[in-house]
């Protein structure tokens, strides 16, 4: 889906420069995750993708993990000058009957992991530079994950005391700085209308099923049925595709040299 060139990190700051990118910061990499049972997304910034890079560079000075996964097509309405470096895969195409529905990049180090999920859609995976690392379990293994319903939360790093806090979800959407969240959450105290009110507590209520079991680390204990599952594990290196069908479940963690990797989606 890319060219070899997307990999070096001078060709992407040449390319990208200060184009606006959604970041995900999470305290320790794991997003999408349930902490002290709630199913907990990251918080999203906005920032240069100029930014961005100078973090990954230089990331023992910054507060978080920070990680480009912002899905729904995120490489065409985020990524739009590095399209001419990549293209159409047209025998999943003729395979899978239809074109791409979207194309996201991925973009971050070793830190970031995926929880157990998965999606209602097809997914091609071609890694640009570093090694994937897959855990995957098929459909038929549903009985063994404890899925199960969990409130929907966000993390909000707090600027004063730097700890990142679980908050209603929608407070940890699409700020560009922890500041202007903070300024959100205090001019909601002071004025709220009624519509809004109603609208943003039926976001804090929010249920998500999600895997409660960890594949890589299960607490038998406590999910005693997991032992029946027989997790299948690969890695995917520069230059290689995984095909997931719909509906497999994956974790994903990651081993770097460079930091990207770009992924296909085809609806199943």
């Amino acid at each position: 889906v890319s060219t070899q060139s997307t990999g070096s990190s001078q060709y992407l700051r040449e390319k990208m420069g200060e184009k606006p990118v959604t970041v995900d910061i999470t305290p320790s990499g794991h997003g999408d995750t349930i902490v002290s049972g709630f199913f907990v997304k990251p918080e999203e910034r906005k920032m240069p993708f100029s930014t961005f890079m100078d973090i990954m560079e230089q990331r023992e000075s910054f507060n978080g993990v920070p990680y480009i996964q912002h899905q729904n097509g995120n490489f065409e309405s985020e990524f739009q000058c590095l399209l001419d470096d990549v293209n159409e895969f047209e025998w999943a195409s003729e395979a899978l009957g239809s074109r791409p529905d979207v194309i996201n990049i991925w973009m971050g180090d070793e830190r970031a992991v995926s929880s157990m999920h998965k999606d209602h859609y097809e997914n091609i995976y071609v890694v640009v530079s570093g090694e994937k690392h897959f855990t995957l379990l098929p459909p038929t293994s549903y009985p063994y994950l404890y899925e199960r319903k969990y409130q929907a939360k966000a993390y909000l790093e707090n600027t004063t005391t730097k700890e990142f806090e679980i908050v209603p979800e929608h407070l940890g959407r699409l700020s560009k700085t922890p500041v202007e969240i903070e300024q959100e959450v205090s001019e909601e105290h002071q004025v709220q209308v009624d519509a809004e009110e109603e609208e943003e507590e039926e976001e804090e209520e929010r249920e998500v099923p999600w895997i409660s079991v960890d594949p890589d680390s299960p607490d038998l204990e406590k999910f005693p049925k997991f032992k029946h599952a027989r997790p299948l594990r690969c890695v995917v290196r520069p230059g290689e595709i995984l095909y997931l069908p719909s509906l497999w479940y994956h974790k994903v963690g990651q081993s770097v040299t460079k930091n990207t990797k770009t992924e296909e989606k085809k609806r199943g």
